[in-house]
């Protein structure tokens, strides 16, 4: 994938998609769709090239279901596609990934259409969507789980340190992380600030940040001698460190001191919910945070809030606790005006 060049905002440097196989779509003709498909996505939109590695992963699944009812994907019927989304349907998903899939084949087929191959869409994605209220999944780091890692953290090199206390402080994304750049970083009135681009959003954003982290980072980055354009955390090339090596090296240094985060060992998404909380908990309001993350809508934003329901049912009851306060003074002066 390298040799397309892609303009930075479409390519993030620390997952780097190398290749994306066709290979295991038996069927020719469908095959050379998909392949049509890719090009389209690759040379036309605007789609960066991980979400594009990743949606294939969907519409390949559909052509391999294709490839074991030895049908053609240019002449297929409702009923035929209605097969497979049944099939969707009995797979153990979230409501969510479920969608997701539908939109996708819905978009393969959105394609499929504009070239011709078909005269409309055969089928209605409408009718398979599911609609219910999103769970709220409750994914905030445990503080004894911190309380270990912090105990420990001595025992990881430096830059793994330094990268664990940007996803700790700051709730960052690990892309995030491992693309910031030396000139990132910098002092204005006074206050330590963070550059950072981002890469899922396609945009720039800048965020304070501790002093005691800035410091911390200046030193690091003057031992290491690393120029104003470089990569901060890099690998052995001088690229970006990458967001999956880092994840596997801290879960094996998790599973070896035996820290877990609840039903799992690490995870660096994680610490976006406990930043998020930890704000909400301390009076930043959902614009604040909303644009502390990065996110574009603030329905997202409450998402990673872990403690809006528990807010939500304190002041209910402190609500319910006044109401009944003031029936009973009500009542008790009622008595005594004899009425």
């Amino acid at each position: 994938m390298e040799r397309f060049q892609f303009d930075a905002t479409r390519y993030d440097p620390t997952r780097p998609v190398k290749r994306i196989s066709f290979l295991d779509i038996a069927d020719k003709g469908n095959r050379e769709y998909l392949k049509k498909y890719v090009k389209y996505q690759l040379g036309v939109t605007g789609a960066s090239v991980q979400n594009i590695w990743a949606r294939t992963y969907i519409t390949k699944a559909f052509l391999r279901f294709l490839d074991q009812e030895k049908l053609a994907v240019d002449k297929l019927t409702a009923a035929e596609i209605d097969l497979y989304m049944r099939k969707l349907q009995e797979e153990d998903v979230e409501m969510i990934t479920f969608n997701d899939k539908v939109a996708e084949i819905h978009c393969f087929f959105r394609f499929l259409t504009a070239r011709g191959y078909y005269s409309k869409v055969p089928f209605y994605p409408e009718y398979y969507i599911k609609r219910a209220t999103v769970p709220h999944h409750y994914r905030s780091v445990p503080q004894n789980t911190v309380t270990e890692i912090f105990k420990n953290l001595k025992g990881l090199p430096e830059d793994m340190r330094l990268m664990y206390l940007h996803l700790w402080c700051l709730g960052l994304r690990i892309n995030e992380v491992c693309s910031i750049k030396r000139e990132g970083y910098y002092l204005k009135e006074g206050v330590a600030w963070l550059r950072i681009y981002q890469h899922k959003m396609k945009m720039e954003k800048v965020i304070p940040i501790p002093m005691l982290l800035y410091r911390s980072m200046m030193v690091y980055i003057e031992r290491r001698k690393i120029g104003l354009d470089s990569y901060v955390f890099q690998n052995s090339k001088g690229g970006p460190y990458l967001s999956t090596r880092y994840w596997h090296e801290m879960v094996d240094w998790c599973n070896e001191l035996g820290i877990r985060c609840g039903d799992h060992v690490f995870q660096t998404h994680d610490y976006r919910h406990s930043v998020a909380t930890a704000l909400y908990e301390h009076g930043a309001s959902i614009q604040a945070i909303r644009e502390f993350l990065g996110h574009k809508h603030e329905n997202m934003t409450r998402r990673y809030i872990d403690c809006i329901q528990r807010h939500v049912d304190r002041s209910s009851e402190q609500y319910y606790k006044e109401q009944k306060s003031l029936a009973s003074e009500w009542k008790e002066g009622s008595g005594k005006d004899g009425s």
